[in-house]
C-alpha cells in the first residue's frame, strides 16, 4: 500500500504543478541533491517514511502511512528568493492536506501536515540549491 499510496502522491503532484511550477516529481527511497534538470526549477520528490497498521475487526483496521514530500528548487538569479520558495512550500503543505489518495482500491486521507523547519542548502555549479521537506501523514480503513 505504501508504494502505491507513493505513485499516486506522485502523479496527482505532478499533473497538479507540472503546467504552474514547471516540477519534476518521482518516487525516491530518499532526497538526493543532483542537479536540476534544464528549464524546470524545481524538483519534488516523494520519499516513503513509515507505515503502522493497527490490527481490528474488518471494517475498523487502520493503516497510517507517512510519506515525505521533498522540494528543491534552484536559485537562478531570475528575481525569485528564498521567502518566495517558503511561501509556495507552504502552498504546497495547504493543497497536500486536503487530499484524498486512492491507492489499491483504498481511500486515505491526509490527517496531518507537518513541514520541516530547516532548509538544505547545495551548491550546484555555482547556484544555490534550497529544499524543504513536507512531512505527510495518510490513514486509511477498512482493509479486507
Amino acid at each position: 500500500m505504501l508504494y502505491a499510496l507513493m505513485e499516486d502522491l506522485a502523479a496527482r503532484l505532478a499533473s497538479e504543478f507540472s503546467g504552474t511550477l514547471e516540477v519534476s516529481a518521482g518516487l525516491r527511497p530518499r532526497p538526493s541533491f543532483e542537479e536540476l534538470p534544464t528549464g524546470r526549477p524545481y524538483r519534488a520528490w516523494v520519499v516513503p517514511e513509515s507505515v503502522k497498521i493497527e490490527l481490528g475487526g474488518r471494517a475498523t483496521e487502520s493503516r497510517t502511512c507517512k510519506l515525505n514530500l521533498a522540494l528543491a528548487w534552484r536559485n537562478s538569479g531570475n528575481g525569485f528568493y528564498q521567502k518566495d520558495f517558503l511561501d509556495l512550500v507552504e502552498d504546497l503543505a495547504s493543497w497536500a492536506s486536503l487530499l484524498e489518495l486512492t491507492p489499491d482500491g483504498q481511500r486515505a486521507v491526509c490527517t496531518a501536515t507537518e513541514i520541516e523547519p530547516a532548509i538544505a542548502i547545495e551548491q550546484l555549479d555555482q547556484g544555490e540549491c534550497f529544499t524543504s521537506v513536507i512531512s505527510l501523514t495518510f490513514v486509511s480503513y477498512g482493509h479486507p
